[in-house]
């Protein structure tokens, strides 16, 4: 894979922009979440590209002019702990914001900021001991939960599971092409994103 091709891979499907995605996936899917008005859908997809994409990728730029990480990417392990951190707080803050909305935000959307929240932790406490990949981590638990979902709701899973994981793939190689993470670390990523997208599923039902 060319380095140019790898580095489209990481930016396009980037980890902070996976909550955003499987919040619009779950919306486009005939499901009992079409009864929500658009207005409702609307608010709840701004809110989570704001708070999880938009606003946390402007602190990291703002860390990365004060020279407080290297790079986007944030290549060592000890540059990874504080955007995590900042990171949670987003998380923290946005399902706080979901509980006090107006019109109930669904379960499906609460059960998906937890599982980014929980797969944030087990990231952060893992950077102790391995750099693992955000970047499969956050595809691998967005598409495991988005096939528990489609399942639940009846709904086919066979096409979705076999692009997802040609997603994952590419993800995993552009890591690895552009020499982010070794194939350990890509690894403990994917399985540590699956992990947290099937865990609300094998809880709650």
């Amino acid at each position: 894979m060319p380095r140019i091709i790898a580095k489209i891979i990481s930016g396009v499907l980037h980890p902070l922009i996976m909550p955003t995605v499987g919040v619009l996936l779950m919306f486009s899917y005939p499901t009992y979440l079409t009864a929500l008005s658009y207005e409702i859908k609307k608010a709840i997809v701004l809110i989570v590209f704001l708070s999880t994409f938009l606003a946390p990728m402007l602190i990291f730029l703002l860390f990365y002019n004060l020279r407080i990480i290297s790079n986007l990417s944030m290549s060592t392990r000890k540059e990874r702990p504080l955007p995590y951190m900042v990171l949670l707080v987003f998380y923290i803050g946005t399902i706080w914001l979901f509980l006090t909305f107006s019109s109930p935000v669904p379960r499906f959307v609460m059960l998906f900021l937890f599982l980014g929240g929980g797969g944030l932790i087990a990231q952060f406490v893992a950077n102790f001991w391995i750099k693992a990949s955000a970047h499969t981590s956050g595809i691998s638990g967005m598409v495991t939960y988005i096939v528990f979902f489609l399942y639940i709701n009846n709904l086919e899973t066979a096409y979705f599971v076999v692009i997802s994981a040609l997603c994952i793939g590419l993800v995993g190689t552009a890591r690895l092409q552009l020499n982010a993470h070794t194939p350990k670390e890509v690894l403990v990523g994917t399985l540590t994103g699956m992990f947290f997208g099937a865990l609300p599923f094998l809880m709650f039902w």
